[in-house]
């Protein structure tokens, strides 16, 4: 019997983004909290999520993701610093300009 093959909440449908000349954004985005050592349960249960603010490149957005790039090669298509977001975590994305 072949194996199930994993579902997805999201479909893959992209969002257009141009990667020739991606738009500068301010994305502002919610990460997990954790901790590696002996904590009371009060302070655990007092923990709330990272609310964090990125800027970069846009690269890709789609339901599943959002990605950036802190820097852009002047003269090639490469770019470095990347940055790949949770598209449930991200609460807003601004436009930037330059």
């Amino acid at each position: 019997m072949a194996a199930a093959r994993p579902t997805f909440l999201f479909s893959e449908r992209t969002y257009p983004v141009n990667t020739k000349k991606p738009k500068l954004v301010l994305v502002d985005w919610i990460d997990t909290v954790s901790d590696g050592g002996w904590t009371s349960r009060s302070t655990m249960c007092a923990r709330q999520p990272a609310l964090n603010r990125s800027a970069g490149f846009l690269l890709k957005r789609t339901k599943r993701v959002v990605t950036l790039a802190m820097s852009q090669g002047i003269d090639c298509d490469n770019f470095s610093e990347s940055l790949t977001i949770p598209a449930g975590n991200v609460r807003r994305v601004r436009n930037l300009k330059p």
